[in-house]
């Protein structure tokens, strides 16, 4: 038996003790007080003292078996048990007509001391509680990031874009700018796993994914999409904008360098396509778009980018 339930049966034995005999008493009084006349009980008071030490003992149980913290646990206990021995004292006090007995100066030092103390630990108690919802919601959010996040690359999935993309694409209204989509998709990236292993191709897509959470601002969402193929989300931003950061992006993906066991340097390059939402989008027709325009990109030679519906512009470096 560990030392929680040690207490916990001491506590509930103390209750027994001091409780169980006292009502036997009061029952005993009472009765002989009705017949023999001998008293001038007030029963509406016995009653309602017997109903408030019956509740406090429900409050002794009830915390005996809660998994509180020690302190607090320690506090509450011993507040209510003095509250216990106070309400059991004033019970008895009905029985005796000294205003002066020990009965009452007993009621009269216990009832303070033991509501004080059942104070502090009821303070306790709400810290407790509002430390444990912190707790909760911290690792509801946890989980929940986790959950949303690709474990290789630290993107957000694709269960996850699936979730958020439906939102913006039946907006009513356009803020600023309307969101441009990237889809991207790294060249050749199977040679990478058939000529250096699966080792570098993992490696490699972590370089990817670190250099797009790098380039993504607050407002924007990097996603891994599955294998290969990546797909960023900007918002607030216009056209020239966007096509700039698409080929800002793809070079610094070019530049990325790994290297092997056997020294040799393995580095690929990655096909964008880009597509603005429209007012008459659903957000099918918008990926088909962005997907198009990477189809686009890859049959033209790869290592550019091609925006939905237009061929591309000087700018877009092949």
């Amino acid at each position: 038996m560990n030392k929680v339930e040690n207490d916990r049966l001491i506590w509930i034995s103390l209750v027994a003790i001091v409780v169980c005999p006292a009502l036997v008493v009061v029952v005993a009084l009472s009765f002989e007080s009705l017949r023999a006349d001998l008293y001038e009980v007030d029963f509406l008071d016995v009653f309602g003292e017997l109903l408030l030490l019956i509740l406090v003992q429900f409050w002794i149980l009830t915390i005996a078996f809660a998994q509180l913290r020690a302190a607090t646990y320690h506090y509450l206990i011993t507040g209510f048990s003095i509250i216990t021995l106070a309400n059991t004292a004033d019970l008895l006090d009905e029985f005796v007509l000294d205003e002066l007995s020990l009965l009452n100066l007993l009621e009269n030092i216990a009832y303070p001391l033991g509501m004080m103390i059942t104070t502090v630990g009821l303070f306790k108690l709400s810290r407790d509680y509002r430390k444990l919802i912190s707790k909760v919601n911290r690792d509801r959010d946890s989980w929940r990031n986790k959950a949303n996040r690709d474990q290789l690359t630290g993107l957000l999935n694709r269960r996850y874009f699936f979730e958020v993309m439906p939102d913006i694409a039946n907006a009513d209204s356009l803020d600023k700018a309307a969101p441009a989509l990237l889809m991207l998709d790294i060249d050749l990236f199977k040679s990478v796993n058939d000529q250096f292993g699966h080792d570098k191709g993992d490696n490699l897509l972590r370089s990817v994914g670190e250099c797009i959470r790098k380039f993504c601002r607050n407002e924007d969402k990097g996603f891994r999409l599955g294998g290969e193929e990546f797909g960023i989300l900007l918002l607030d931003a216009d056209t020239d904008a966007v096509l700039e950061a698409a080929e800002r992006i793809r070079q610094r993906i070019s530049i990325i360098q790994l290297k092997t066991e056997s020294g040799e340097l393995v580095s690929r390059t990655v096909s964008i396509g880009v597509s603005f939402l429209d007012k008459n989008d659903t957000l099918d027709s918008w990926m088909k778009k962005a997907d198009d325009a990477l189809y686009q990109a890859k049959d033209q030679g790869r290592n550019r980018v091609i925006v939905a519906k237009a061929i591309s512009t000087p700018s877009m470096l092949s």
